[in-house]
């Protein structure tokens, strides 16, 4: 059976078959695949920018377009769609493994890409609407990033089932679930994730020591033009799938962090690729930088709007989203925070936009 067959026939992946959430990700890269537009116009395919109907397909198109792909990607969304799933790294420690899948209700579980983790699709848990900053996130994860839980982000399935059993779902098992849940999205729940970010200007220094109440000044009308992209761009950036984890660099934060910060850029290169817009711009320039004048009370920044140092203020945003805090990370260099100088000292060598090729091998014969 292929990966549609399995998917399309399983009662609750058949649940979210007809959803046009569906990509195949690139081997790889695990870039989720803009397979909407490459059927509308033949170029690319490019990286799913919206993760709907704009970019995405259902299940069913999906089988249509490539009979035997490697992997179909789903886009998550846990509110929406009543599941969350939990991502078990190679890396995880084999007792807790086996604990998730003999004592958590798991609804479906398959086997990862690499066939070393696993992927168990899960019901909400009683206390999932109890912590609105964490599911505002893309995922929670472990302290040591061996497991966490999608929540808004894409999940990739293999159609290679476990041969298990899911346990009973019953107090117990419901119970020992929201007690994982719990212990991942309360930790998560005090750091509120970045929904709405303004355009910050090139001073950087100026930028890390601003909140997000000034980054957001309640005294800008909701009309007023915003800069189009630098808000998604955080967004899209955030709940991208495919990152690497500290387990790819064998532990070492530093090597981990720069791996990071250029797929980051990469990946923000190609978002910002899209919001080319024919109209002038003049006016959403003029806009921005009296806003970023008004708040730091200085003459406005130099143009490009997108220029090195908002880049590097865009990823630095994202990096620490995705990666847990450290105190090394309150070090200054340069008179920046660690790691948003090391974001500065990255984009210069980086600034070329690449797209996402599609290998013939994700088709199959």
């Amino acid at each position: 059976m292929s990966v549609h067959d399995i998917l399309m026939t399983h009662p609750v992946t058949a649940q979210i078959a007809l959803s046009p959430r569906w990509t195949i990700s690139e081997p790889g890269t695990k870039k989720p695949l803009d397979l909407r537009g490459f059927l509308l116009d033949g170029h690319g395919p490019y990286g799913a920018q919206f993760p709907d109907q704009r970019c995405l397909l259902t299940l069913s198109e999906l089988r249509d377009f490539a009979p035997n792909p490697i992997n179909c990607a789903f886009r998550l969304e846990a509110g929406l769609d009543g599941l969350l799933v939990l991502d078990i790294e190679p890396s995880c420690d084999p007792v807790i493994a086996e604990r998730f899948l003999s004592r958590l209700p798991w609804l479906y579980a398959e086997a990862s890409m690499s066939g070393r983790g696993a992927h168990l699709l899960m019901p909400l848990p009683a206390s999932f609407h109890h912590f609105p900053n964490a599911i505002a996130k893309p995922k929670v994860q472990s302290e040591d990033s061996t497991y966490e839980v999608l929540i808004s982000h894409y999940a990739t399935f293999t159609g290679r089932p476990l041969p298990r059993t899911p346990p009973p779902m019953n107090q117990e098992s419901l119970a020992e679930w929201n007690r994982l849940w719990c212990s991942l999205a309360a930790p998560a729940d005090r750091r509120p994730s970045l929904t709405s970010v303004v355009f910050d200007g090139s001073d950087l220094s100026a930028m890390a020591t601003m909140d997000d109440a000034e980054l957001e000044d309640p005294s800008w009308d909701d009309d007023e033009v915003r800069v189009p992209g630098l808000t998604d761009a955080i967004e899209t950036l955030t709940s991208m799938h495919g990152l690497d984890d500290l387990s790819d660099h064998h532990g070492d934060h530093s090597k981990w962090h720069w791996a990071l910060l250029g797929d980051l850029h990469e990946r923000l290169t190609e978002h910002l690729s899209d919001y080319e817009d024919p109209r002038p711009v003049a006016e959403q320039v003029r806009v921005e930088l009296e806003k970023w004048s008004r708040i730091t009370k200085s003459p406005p920044p130099p143009q490009p709007l997108y220029g090195p140092d908002q880049e590097a203020f865009i990823i630095y945003r994202a990096l620490i989203e995705l990666v847990p805090h450290r105190p090394k990370h309150d070090e200054l260099r340069d008179g920046l925070p660690l790691l948003l100088a090391a974001a500065a000292k990255l984009v210069p060598q980086r600034r070329e936009t690449t797209h996402v090729s599609l290998p013939q091998a994700l088709f199959g014969p």
